[in-house]
């Protein structure tokens, strides 16, 4: 994304613009009076020479992109959504695998990198870091139990749960499951709303993750004084809390990757035009928010949501797979709005040591007759999941065996590249129907233009 200038204008490209520009060369002197200005005829020339700038190698995989392209296409055109967007992370790095929304472009045909741009309520798939909070505060443990009777009141206000026929007693493993609204709100009541707030901040929910790209958006951390008690409890539960895609998948990641929290990072590595590494990334632990322990029964009460949960849908063979669910009512003018959803679906394995973690969300659906984030939303990260555990070979407990290696997509026959290029060099416009943006910028730097 380059402007009129050739200066990066967005994204990657205006984050690294120091490093991807180069310097000009420049001759300067004297010359005769009457000859033609030329290099030779330039006497007592003093020259400075070129230095091309740096080349950028990403962390995105492109096949695990072009899986992920592929899936909020399809989401896309199942419910007709606002927009789709979806990341790959991976749990211990933060390296980000894939990151890509649809469509690419807004109403004004501006391009948007909507999951570090877009802010939304997340939902129930919030809810991992209330419990989270709860077992590090020692308000709940694993033994206690919670009750539900369909509903809660907080003030002046009543808190339904999403199937309010569902009633009884659960153990936090069973509110994870069910995904109880009840069950977060008292779990959210009995933490001091100072430690909540510092929890919130703790996990990033009001900056900026640092991810390398330009134009990540973040909302204001809330205060204690905007934690009433009807707000505190919706936030437990997800909702009356704003968020990018990039925080709530970094957040979740700092819950199942033993209490760190990562910076997400999108470049590898910088190389001269030579290849030379002038800089090399590394992963980043920004804090330890929880405890290991909080961590490992946390990813056990995810796993129970696949499980016996409102994620069974996510369930592969062979595979302990944690998710949880997310389905946020949009906030309105005049309140929430009751047929506008924001739909997520996030997943990690294995369970006892996270190697990945994805995330996909559906911005209000509106055709399909689905909206609940276990309809919507995963079915494609389950597809996703499915096509990585493929693509990488990975075993069950997380290796990832080289000489297992497949591709996870059906690759198309490539066209003759060379055939277009000779084409293009004799000055003819070749047939470009079905080639890929890859495909033709990979032939493109070999083309020979007329002076």
């Amino acid at each position: 994304f380059l402007d009129s200038e050739g200066k990066g204008a967005y994204g990657i490209e205006k984050f690294y613009d120091e490093e991807l520009t180069g310097t000009d060369g420049v001759v300067e002197g004297m010359r005769n009076p009457g000859n033609f200005l030329t290099v030779d005829a330039i006497k007592n020339k003093k020259s400075v020479s070129v230095q091309n700038g740096n080349n950028i190698i990403l962390t995105i995989d492109s096949i695990l992109q072009d899986i992920m392209d592929a899936e909020l296409k399809k989401a896309f055109q199942t419910y007709s959504p606002v927009s789709a967007m979806g990341i790959i992370m991976e749990v211990e790095t933060g390296r980000i695998l894939a990151m890509s929304s649809y469509p690419k472009a807004s109403n004004n045909a501006e391009v948007k990198n909507r999951p570090i741009t877009d802010m939304f309520e997340p939902g129930s798939i919030f809810k991992p870091i209330t419990v989270a909070m709860g077992l590090d505060t020692g308000v709940i443990t694993p033994n206690s139990t919670i009750y539900s009777g369909g509903h809660i009141k907080v003030q002046d206000r009543l808190i339904g749960e999403h199937d309010p026929s569902k009633k009884g007693t659960y153990t936090i493993e069973g509110l994870m499951a069910e995904s109880s609204n009840v069950g977060m709100v008292v779990i959210g009541s009995r933490i001091d709303t100072k430690t909540f707030q510092n929890y919130l901040d703790k996990v990033g929910t009001g900056r900026k993750t640092g991810i390398d790209t330009f134009a990540e958006m973040s909302p204001k951390l809330l205060s204690v004084k905007d934690l009433t008690p009807v707000r505190k409890s919706n936030v437990s539960f997800g909702q009356g809390i704003a968020m990018t895609q990039i925080q709530m998948i970094t957040s979740i990641n700092a819950v199942v990757n033993n209490g760190k929290l990562m910076k997400p990072y999108l470049v590898d590595r910088l190389e001269d035009d030579r290849g030379n590494i002038v800089k090399q990334n590394s992963p980043v632990v920004v804090k330890k928010i929880f405890e290991e322990n909080t961590s490992r029964r946390v990813r056990k009460y995810m796993e129970a949501v696949v499980t016996k949960g409102t994620g069974k849908g996510a369930q592969i063979k062979g595979y302990r797979i944690g998710g949880k669910t997310g389905t946020a009512q949009k906030p309105g003018v005049k309140g929430y709005e009751g047929r506008k959803f924001f739909s997520s679906f996030i997943a990690f394995f294995p369970v006892d040591n996270p190697k990945y973690i994805v995330l996909i969300s559906i911005n209000e659906p509106r055709t399909g007759g689905k909206h609940y984030g276990g309809e919507v939303a995963l079915p494609s990260v389950r597809n996703v999941l499915e096509k990585l555990i493929k693509y990488m070979g990975i075993s069950p407990e997380g290796n990832i065996e080289e000489s297992r290696k497949e591709k996870a997509v059906e690759q198309k026959p490539m066209k003759d590249l060379k055939k277009l290029l000779n084409e293009f060099n004799n000055n003819k416009m070749p047939d470009l129907t079905g080639l890929s943006l890859r495909e033709i910028i990979s032939i493109y730097p070999q083309i020979k233009f007329p002076k």
